[in-house]
């Protein structure tokens, strides 16, 4: 398709996308729950070949490389205890439009299906010059209704729908209506438990914006669960380039994961030779995902892996990967991947060797993006009714996955390193918080409505290494003694001392 010019990003924007813990009742300690991907990759001729709106926005097949990475953080996450399935949709013209799977993400049968799929070369013959995005939602639309659970669809395009190949593909009839159903699928998939996060391509040298464009990706991205952010951008939107798809990508999952249950995910970008901090015992994997250019994968020389001890590992070299420890590594063209089992708390450091030649210096086009797997939630014990007047008491504490269900989290400094709150609010709509104190391995706080009424609360867990949680509860206050309706007064909260 001809895709509209961009404005290109000025630099990385390094977004600390967080996973939150989910909320759930004391009586739901059965298994984790199912999370779902689905990826969506454009393959049509602009993504690849110069067109007439400017230069192609993926000469390299990036995409491919970008979703493969994704995919297999995915498969890694299911070694942590993770469920759910996950398909892909290569597409451009209606006819090139391909489904691989959906498959669970710990069948062995996955690689084969969806895995190997995720190349340029294995679709090279379903290039075409057209873009159907509508197909390739209502193709993800048909996988939902195989899956369990929510599920995060990811959406690789350089463009908007462009069925005919015509110059200004913004004013034809045809593609005007292609959007409009695009914009409805993407909600009918929202209604039905899907998010859509949209990776917008770019060519680095765009660089004017097109509000039409932007406008049609923001309106998809928004009916797929987005919304508008400070800045004014859209908080399902990325924009990417060549050199940073990886990260942004992974970005983009991270952001994905939030929705999921149980398997949490921490992210942080360092710079190469700087170390990252695992924040606690429990994490049962750590990701550390090594991004750069295809064409600067031959300045590499090695890759070193530092544990809080002072052990060093030389997991990659120029002979290729090396396993150690346990310690898995997985490469391809434009990344390598490792993957540690249950690291130990303190300062990691990766260290990456490139080779000395004149002119080329592979480090400024490396990114280091570390992944932090976690089968953790919050888990929160409140009575659904009280009296007028009576103590209420409320206790949240974290829970880890066993492989069979959750058990209470204990000996773990997430305790430590959290504080957490609870937002009230009355019947007529007026809050106020209240700190919880921390007991132990526990958050409470006890305190009196002198309201009846439907009552709201907002419990809320902050943690310098996770974005912050919150989810809301509810509750009825009732007075027994009382014959009719009253008026409601101002809000009466009486906390507990701490």
């Amino acid at each position: 398709m001809k895709s509209a010019r961009w404005i290109v990003p000025a630099m990385l924007v390094l977004l600390m996308l967080l996973a939150g813990f989910a909320l759930a009742e004391a009586t739901d300690a059965g298994a984790v729950a199912p999370h779902n991907y689905i990826l969506l990759i454009d393959n049509s001729r602009s993504t690849t070949g110069r067109h007439s709106l400017g230069e192609a926005t993926d000469p390299s097949g990036l995409r491919f490389d970008a979703a493969k990475l994704v995919y297999q953080n995915v498969v890694t996450s299911a070694a942590a205890g993770a469920r759910g399935k996950l398909g892909a949709v290569v597409f451009c013209g209606a006819k090139n439009c391909v489904s691989y799977g959906p498959l669970d993400i710990d069948d062995p049968a996955l690689d084969g299906a969806v895995g190997e799929k995720l190349n340029a070369e294995a679709n090279a013959s379903r290039r075409d010059d057209y873009t159907d995005i509508r197909a390739a939602l209502s193709a993800a639309k048909e996988m939902l209704a195989e899956f369990e659970g929510d599920t995060s669809v990811l959406l690789l395009t350089d463009g908007v729908n462009d069925l005919t190949n015509r110059s200004d593909p913004f004013a034809q009839p045809e593609n005007i209506e292609a959007n409009a159903e695009s914009i409805a699928l993407a909600e009918e998939m929202r209604e039905a438990g899907a998010e859509l996060y949209v990776v917008a391509l770019t060519a680095e040298t765009d660089v004017d914006r097109d509000a039409a464009f932007m406008g049609f990706i923001d309106a998809v991205a928004q009916a797929g669960g987005g919304e508008l952010t400070e800045d004014g951008g859209n908080s399902h939107v990325l924009m990417a380039t060549q050199s940073d798809l990886n990260s942004k990508l992974l970005q983009t999952l991270i952001k994905a994961e939030s929705a999921s249950e149980a398997i949490q995910t921490i992210v942080e970008y360092t710079p190469v030779d700087a170390p990252f901090t695992v924040p606690y015992d429990g994490i049962t994997d750590a990701t550390v995902n090594i991004t750069f250019m295809p064409e600067d994968k031959a300045l590499l020389e090695r890759v070193e892996l530092v544990s809080p001890d002072g052990e060093s590992r030389t997991l990659w070299d120029t002979e290729g990967a090396h396993e150690s420890g346990g310690i898995g590594v997985t490469e391809d063209r434009s990344y390598i991947m490792l993957a540690i089992p249950e690291p130990k708390a303190g300062d990691w450091n990766v260290v990456v060797t490139s080779r000395k030649v004149e002119g080329a210096d592979a480090r400024v086009l490396i990114n280091a993006v570390v992944r932090f797997n976690h089968n953790l939630r919050l888990n929160v014990d409140m009575d659904s009714t009280a009296r007028v007047g009576e103590d209420i008491r409320v206790d949240a504490w974290f829970q880890r996955y066993n492989g069979e269900g959750f058990e209470d989290l204990v000996d773990s400094d997430i305790y430590a390193q959290s504080t957490a709150s609870l937002t009230l609010i009355t019947p007529a709509g007026n809050g106020k918080a209240i700190a919880m104190k921390r007991e132990g391995e526990r958050y409470t706080v006890v305190f009196r409505a002198k309201t009846p009424g439907a009552w709201r609360a907002t419990l809320q867990v902050r943690n310098p290494y996770v974005q912050e949680t919150s989810d809301d509860l509810a509750f009825e206050v009732y007075d027994p003694e009382a014959s009719e309706a009253t008026p409601e007064p101002a809000p009466e909260i009486t906390p507990e001392p701490t």
